[in-house]
């Protein structure tokens, strides 16, 4: 089958690294790890798993990461290569093993990507993932699949950026026909953005103060408002177009510069001014979600963060440089992430955070308009990166490909 396939080699790495930091909105396709290639049809790995057909696979922040040489070298023991990329899949179900006799042949279907203990065999499960926090399972190097966290990092199982990938039957989530084709590309976005709320919902009265308005940052906006939150929301975004969706979606107020001046009046905080470096609030926000991860993003969020209020990282933060973590421990500040997806309760209901963002979807309490800005063939991958990479020029949000 064609597919995008990401192949490690350290000097082509450490090329296209150097290139991405003097050119960081560009893509580099001669020097890339990724390469456009024939290869194999996935095949079953067991009784349990089935093949799905893809239909469309979102670009995803991680991928650019890894196409950029920003993911952290601890991250490497957790993926396996070469590996077909992808992992914001949507697809029908064209072949099951005999074990999964509950999913008919044609089901349209959206695939979870993680792979924790149950699609690796592993019995018992281990104990984040028997209680449901299978995000933080500690099997991904382990049991019958190549080490890997998700499809699209892991060796031989396909990805999104091909025509075929397997699922393990714990991953398939059947949709319903009022979720389009535009809609069902966001769920793996959305629920990495609901997860995260859900875990650390704002007090009715708080200040909350969302980092970044790139996909992830409008997701957590609408998340925010479709759980109840009702309060103060400040939205900071490099640019206009992503200001003015972050109103749409429910913020209260868009920042994007002098954010420490404009939230010390919005906040009532005052502005400490050290003589070297940039200034520190006494007082601010109660409630931070980062959703950039950057040495900057993270910096600012515990300078503008009250005493005991919390910084959420969501965005895949990886190696940091120059960050003054003098306010984590002089304000006591929870400094604390979030990976990925599992199981979340809203509103009384605690199921899998897939399962929630289809529901959500469906009845209107999360919208999808406006967010997948464009779409591209499979064999246009160089102009796709290149539109994901450069926001400012295509005022590009999720970017994916109809396969």
């Amino acid at each position: 089958m064609h597919a995008l396939q990401f192949e490690l080699s350290i000097p082509r790495y450490l090329l296209n690294k150097t290139l991405c930091h003097l050119a960081p909105h560009h893509f580099f396709p001669r020097v890339s790890l990724l390469h456009e290639r024939r290869v194999p049809v996935p095949s079953l790995p067991n009784a349990e798993w089935v093949r799905v057909a893809i239909e469309a696979c979102g670009i995803c922040g991680s991928d650019l990461n890894a196409l950029r040489g920003h993911e952290a070298y601890s991250m490497e023991p957790y993926a396996s290569f070469p590996a077909v990329m992808g992992h914001e899949i949507v697809g029908r179900v064209v072949a099951c093993g005999d074990a999964v006799p509950e999913v008919p042949l044609g089901t349209r279907v959206a695939v979870e990507n993680i792979l924790p203990c149950a699609p690796r065999g592993m019995t018992p499960p281990c104990a984040a993932c028997a209680r449901g926090d299978y995000a933080l399972c500690e099997h991904f190097a382990c049991g019958a699949l190549p080490p890997g966290v998700c499809l699209g990092f892991t060796r031989g199982l396909g990805g999104g950026f091909g025509k075929y990938v397997v699922a393990h039957r714990s991953q398939l989530f059947p949709l319903p026909d009022d979720v389009p084709l535009d809609a069902a590309v966001l769920i793996d976005s959305l629920a990495s953005a609901l997860q995260p709320v859900a875990h650390h919902r704002p007090a009715p009265g708080a200040t909350v103060l969302v980092f970044g308005a790139g996909i992830i940052g409008l997701h957590v906006v609408q998340a925010l408002r479709a759980t109840g939150f009702t309060g103060q929301l400040v939205v900071v975004a490099r640019h206009r177009f992503q200001g003015m969706l972050a109103k749409r979606f429910g913020a209260s107020a868009i920042v994007l510069r002098n954010i420490i001046h404009y939230l010390a009046e919005l906040t009532g905080a005052t502005v400490r001014r050290p003589t070297l470096g940039p200034p520190v609030l006494d007082g601010g926000v109660d409630l931070v979600f980062d959703c950039i991860g950057s040495s900057h993003s993270i910096d600012t969020s515990l300078r503008i963060t009250r005493k005991r209020g919390t910084v959420v990282v969501v965005g895949t933060a990886g190696a940091l440089s120059r960050v003054d973590a003098s306010p984590l421990w002089f304000k006591e500040i929870t400094l604390t992430g979030s990976a990925l997806c599992s199981t979340a309760e809203i509103g009384g209901l605690r199921q899998r955070t897939y399962q929630h963002v289809i529901d959500m979807l469906s009845d209107g309490r999360l919208q999808s308009e406006g967010l997948v800005t464009h779409w591209f063939p499979l064999h246009e991958y160089r102009k796709a990166f290149a539109t994901a990479l450069d926001k400012r020029r295509h005022q590009s949000l999720k970017v994916a490909f109809r396969v």
